[in-house]
């Protein structure tokens, strides 16, 4: 977070962003997707998060390797129907509504764990919905890439801007 925001957050504590990478990139987009009406978060800056656990690149994820996100103790005994409508629901691109706050999403298009594709439907579905989404893509960018710090920059001071 950058000077700026820090001292707004003093004086307005309820001016909070959310950020994460990966696993944490997915966590503040269903924070942000799913609050509950008064949840002060007001912007959400992202690298690399999984968006879409009914599309995963160019076809389904391998439930066996992640249903225990799902499903304590995996997806064995669940119907297709029960796995895809947890998966949808752990999903942010089918939770957008209008009215989110700014998302900026940082994603490589190297990136051997988790597709681009993933934070282009989010940017997508978040524009689709009338919300503000910017996605930049890290040209050779792994996961994560070793210059990640200029784009923490980047994001430091897009958050000084939206809080």
């Amino acid at each position: 977070m950058g000077q700026r925001a820090r001292k707004r957050l003093r004086r307005r504590p309820a001016a909070a962003g959310i950020t994460g990478a990966s696993a944490g990139g997915h966590l503040a987009a269903l924070t942000v997707v799913t609050a509950e009406p008064g949840v002060q978060v007001k912007a959400a800056g992202i690298f690399f998060p999984p968006t879409d656990f009914v599309k995963w690149g160019d076809g389904p994820p391998s439930y066996d390797r992640i249903g225990a996100l799902f499903f304590t103790g995996g997806v064995k005994g669940k119907t297709e129907q029960e796995i895809n409508e947890a998966a949808r629901k752990m999903s942010p691109v089918f939770n957008i509504k209008p009215g989110l706050p700014p998302f900026l999403i940082f994603h490589g298009d190297a990136d051997p764990l988790v597709p681009l594709q993933q934070s282009q439907e989010l940017v997508e579905a978040l524009n689709k919905a009338g919300d503000a989404a910017e996605l930049i893509v890290k040209p050779g960018g792994a996961h994560p890439w070793p210059t990640i710090a200029e784009e923490v920059a980047k994001m430091a001071d897009w958050f000084d801007k939206n809080l």
